[in-house]
């Protein structure tokens, strides 16, 4: 084999040539030498205190470790699917706050709506008991002024002499008589000979004590009729005991006529035909006298426009 010529080089090039080593070659090799110990120093330290960020930022800076890549990735994706779900969380509360407000403004106006129904029941049936009450009130006084007017005019159309015994037990009964025509000492002592054998029959041979029934006034009149009517029911009972006070603050204020006997005072078997007679006029001056005019009512005595003025001051209004 034939030996291969050896390269030649021009002349003119040799002192550019690195094979030619002068002083000028030997000065930049030494400062390459440490520009490039430099750069290298350099990398190796960005490394060691960079982060990926400053891998990705500074590509000359050395690659971190594939693995601890992955588990940052891996980080932050899990990061961010869990701020994913906490923001879908949030949007399912907001959701459901908004739906549950949406509810609650809806039930408020239908409660709203309710409570506005309910006062407006309230309010009729508020009025309508009161209403009913006021004309449960007026047909209980109403019932009152009817059961006085009944036993004022008894008193006066069909008198009696009210005739007690006394004895165990106590004993009343009533004679009745003509209040217009007198006593004459037949029809007297015809009266006065019934008392006596009543007593007799009454107290079996024992002798009783016989005296006049029961004063009969037109408070008491009208006591017995507010307690007539006040046994109907509850509702009355409480009424009439009401009803009752307000009688007795009126005759306390105006006592006149309220106390005074309107039936015969009989003083017992001894009792003179003149004594009779007497107590009969007294009588015939109370219940036979002219009718009694008040505004447009008409009475048959004071005694009933007395106890009409009371029932009227308590709002008894004659139909």
């Amino acid at each position: 084999m034939p030996r291969r010529r050896p390269r030649q080089y021009y002349r003119r090039y040799d002192h550019l040539s690195l094979r030619r080593e002068t002083h000028f070659s030997r000065t930049w090799i030494v400062v390459g030498s440490f520009v490039l110990g430099l750069m290298t120093a350099t990398a190796a330290l960005w490394v060691a205190v960079g982060t990926p960020t400053s891998v990705a930022r500074f590509p000359f800076a050395a690659p971190l470790d594939h693995t601890t890549l992955e588990r940052e990735r891996l980080r932050q994706t899990q990061e961010v699917s869990r701020m994913a779900n906490e923001i879908a969380r949030h949007e399912a509360l907001v959701n459901t706050f908004k739906s549950e407000k949406k509810q609650y403004e809806m039930d408020l106006a239908r409660l709203s709506e309710q409570k506005q129904l309910f006062e407006e029941h309230n309010t009729l049936v508020s009025a309508k008991n009161s209403r009913l009450e006021k004309e449960g009130k007026a047909l209980i006084l109403s019932a009152v002024v009817e059961q006085v007017s009944s036993s004022l005019e008894m008193l006066h159309f069909d008198p009696t002499i009210s005739i007690a015994l006394q004895g165990e037990p106590a004993f009343q009964f009533g004679q009745r008589y003509e209040m217009h025509t007198p006593f004459t000492p037949a029809s007297w002592q015809g009266i006065l000979r019934l008392v006596r054998a009543v007593a007799r029959e009454h107290g079996q041979g024992t002798p009783l004590q016989i005296s006049h029934g029961d004063m009969v006034t037109l408070q008491l009149v009208i006591a017995k009729a507010i307690q007539r009517v006040g046994q109907w029911n509850q509702t009355a009972k409480e009424y009439t005991e009401e009803l009752q006070r307000h009688v007795e603050e009126y005759m306390q204020k105006k006592p006149d006529n309220f106390h005074v006997p309107l039936n015969f005072l009989f003083t017992g078997v001894h009792m003179k035909v003149k004594e009779a007679n007497g107590e009969r006029e007294r009588l015939v001056s109370i219940f036979l006298k002219a009718p009694l005019s008040v505004g447009e009512h008409r009475f048959h005595n004071i005694y009933e426009a007395e106890a009409f003025r009371l029932f009227e001051s308590l709002g008894y209004q004659q139909p």
